[in-house]
């Protein structure tokens, strides 16, 4: 009985999970209300709370889901490149895939970048997501090294951030001009960026 009921709270939680991530998609983080996210999901503010201390809580939470979904794949795959190319090509193909398949989470993790800068909960979160995502890049990027596939001079973990920097640049770009995600020359020169920090 006990397995029951955990299963039972655990599809509640994804739900109201599931709920906040629409709401705070369509009203931006700021206008987000427990009420709202109550609503969507279709149970009590009081069940809300009970999961979620607060609403910075809720964003944490929605952000922890959609990074590990979007990125454990992407890890798994850098793992597997064997040119700095290859490698390239992938974390410029993935990131636009996120952009064009999933554009509420995008605008999400943009809401949470802004969040982060009052928010201990949601700067913490945004930090183990970093850390994590640039973890598995400085694996592949230390392979690199040492099978000699790069001449760069710079640490696997500095270019990490040097790289995760430039896509998130793009990203602020992308939050200004959602059209230029049609652009093959924009992608193109995200991948030529990146490219030129691993060589």
């Amino acid at each position: 009985m006990g397995v029951k009921v955990t299963t039972k709270n655990s599809e509640k939680k994804m739900r109201m999970l599931q709920a906040a991530r629409t709401v705070m998609a369509r009203e931006g983080f700021a206008n987000t209300t427990v009420s709202l996210v109550a609503e969507e999901a279709g149970v009590s503010r009081g069940l809300i709370h009970y999961h979620f201390a607060s609403k910075e809580e809720m964003l944490a939470s929605v952000l922890r889901q959609g990074m590990e979904t979007a990125c454990g794949g992407l890890n798994e795959s850098m793992a597997d490149c064997e040119t700095v190319e290859q490698f390239a090509s992938l974390l410029v193909s993935g990131y636009r895939e996120l952009f064009v398949s999933d554009p509420a989470f995008f605008r999400l993790f943009m809401e949470g970048l802004v969040a982060a800068q009052n928010s201990s909960v949601v700067r913490e979160e945004m930090l183990t997501q970093y850390e994590m995502f640039g973890q598995s890049m400085s694996v592949a990027l230390l392979r690199f090294q040492e099978k000699g596939k790069t001449s760069t001079a710079i640490a696997p973990r500095s270019l990490a951030k040097l790289i995760t920097a430039l896509m998130d640049g793009y990203g602020c770009l992308l939050g200004t001009n959602p059209d230029a995600a049609d652009e093959r020359e924009f992608w193109d020169s995200l991948e030529m960026g990146v490219l030129k920090l691993l060589q």
